[in-house]
């Protein structure tokens, strides 16, 4: 850390890609689970990093994906699978899931926006919505219920590991 505030001279330090934690709710359970919401300057930045969410515990793992797996979640769910497997597998483990966005449904406008400039557009701006896979029910979705900090997260008795 001391070296990242040299390298900003006193500046703030940027957060890092996972300090935000999304609450999402399985659609068939109505259960709550947290993913990592990674973020970063750039794709690039946050390219190829995940995290699994434990079924029984209070916790969350961050990892990096292989390469073969990265290049798997490009043709299907494959690549996911087989992060599942490594990770459980490496922490000897059994109850780590990943939850990835499987459906992105953009919403409809009762303006024609092409036709706005961008301020005018900013003010009717409606996010998509977002379904994830269900850790509770992988035939079913998750969606987004909150959006929190890694600090509360943890405050509130979560565990946060980096593998």
């Amino acid at each position: 850390m001391n070296i990242l505030k040299k390298l900003f001279d006193g500046n703030k330090v940027p957060k890092s890609i996972y300090d935000s934690i999304l609450w999402l709710v399985s659609e068939k359970t109505g259960k709550s689970f947290p993913i990592v919401q990674f973020s970063g300057d750039t794709d690039m930045v946050t390219m190829g990093w995940v995290s699994l969410t434990s079924v029984m515990n209070h916790e969350i793992v961050v990892t990096m994906m292989t390469g073969d797996e990265l290049k798997n979640t490009s043709k299907d769910s494959s690549g996911y699978t087989q992060l599942e497997s490594r990770v459980n597998n490496v922490l000897n483990r059994t109850d780590l899931v990943c939850s990835w966005i499987v459906a992105v449904v953009e919403l409809t406008y009762d303006v024609d926006i092409t036709t706005l400039s961008f301020q005018e557009f900013r003010k009717v701006y409606k996010k998509p919505q977002l379904f994830y896979r269900d850790i509770y029910s992988p035939d079913t979705f998750a969606t987004i219920e909150t959006e929190t900090s890694r600090q509360d997260f943890e405050r509130q008795g979560g565990k946060f590991l980096v593998l």
